[in-house]
């Protein structure tokens, strides 16, 4: 009797976490195709205290970092990230010298994938400055009307979304100011969009960071910027270790503790608002 009375997709289901999350049923569930259809909003695993679909917001978004120790899961992470902006239908670049950790999801994805400093120069000029100039007139536009964040992101959304994945910052950053490299060319252009000036055009830029490159790093300009409005994630704990993001609402007798591998936790400013971690499903690719 009720199977008669009952119609359409049934009963929304609770939300559990399952004991080994992988990816591939991640995205099976009604809630991705959700998210991936909604504009502003990135699935990026699940809450690990009510099991819901996480996400990342894109409306003011400039500059993502995932920071933490080795081997904590950062670059799981990453290829989430990188995997849920493709299926989204935004254009994807990742910039990878060195390993080739993310050739096989550049691959699947379909992706940019850019391997040496000619790669990134050229990204610089046919990609970003064209995309930049096309853009500008409409971001003036926004400027001028003293547009929210919200009413900008809609204000630009004929423009198509880019996100840019830098596999690793440290490399990266060596090319980019290698004067003998053609990156060298292109750190004008890179440097001023992950600053100030680079809001407002859709362009989303992600990197990973291990905790022992930090300083490595932190000095250069293009970090500065990166740096200075950035959001992001941490994975392996040790949260007194690292001087990227506040964790005000970290218990402070946890704040020198690890953290299990495929957990992060995002950083708060405010003490009084509850931590927020977020359990990856894992990506085998």
């Amino acid at each position: 009797q009720i199977n008669a009375v009952i119609t359409g997709r049934g009963a929304r289901r609770i939300p559990t976490i399952p004991e080994k999350p992988v990816w591939e049923e991640y995205i099976r569930e009604e809630e991705y195709e959700r998210l991936r259809d909604t504009r502003h909003l990135v699935p990026n695993g699940y809450n690990a205290e009510t099991a819901v679909y996480s996400t990342v917001d894109l409306t003011s978004l400039l500059t993502y970092i995932v920071s933490g120790t080795k081997k904590s899961g950062k670059t799981t992470y990453m290829k989430t990230m990188i995997r849920a902006m493709a299926d989204k239908g935004c254009e994807v670049c990742i910039i990878e010298l060195g390993s080739g950790d993310f050739a096989q999801i550049a691959e699947v994805t379909g992706c940019r994938y850019i391997r040496d400093g000619a790669g990134i120069y050229e990204f610089a000029q046919n990609v970003l400055l064209p995309e930049v100039k096309a853009r500008a007139a409409k971001k003036t536009e926004g400027l001028n009307r003293h547009l929210e964040d919200e009413e900008f992101y809609e204000l630009m959304a004929e423009f198509k979304t880019h996100a840019i994945f830098i596999a690793n910052i440290k490399t990266f950053l060596t090319e980019l100011n290698n004067s003998d490299s053609p990156a060298f060319n292109a750190a004008g252009v890179m440097e001023t969009l992950v600053g100030e000036k680079g809001y407002h055009y859709n362009f989303h830029f992600f990197t990973e960071l291990d905790d022992q490159d930090f300083e490595d790093v932190a000095g250069y300009r293009f970090m500065k910027g990166f740096i200075q409005n950035a959001r992001g994630i941490r994975f392996g704990g040790k949260y007194l270790s690292q001087k990227l993001f506040e964790y005000a609402n970290v218990p402070y007798k946890i704040k020198s503790n690890s953290l299990k591998a495929g957990i992060g936790v995002v950083p708060c400013e405010d003490e009084n608002t509850p931590m927020e971690r977020i359990v990856v499903p894992n990506y085998k690719g």
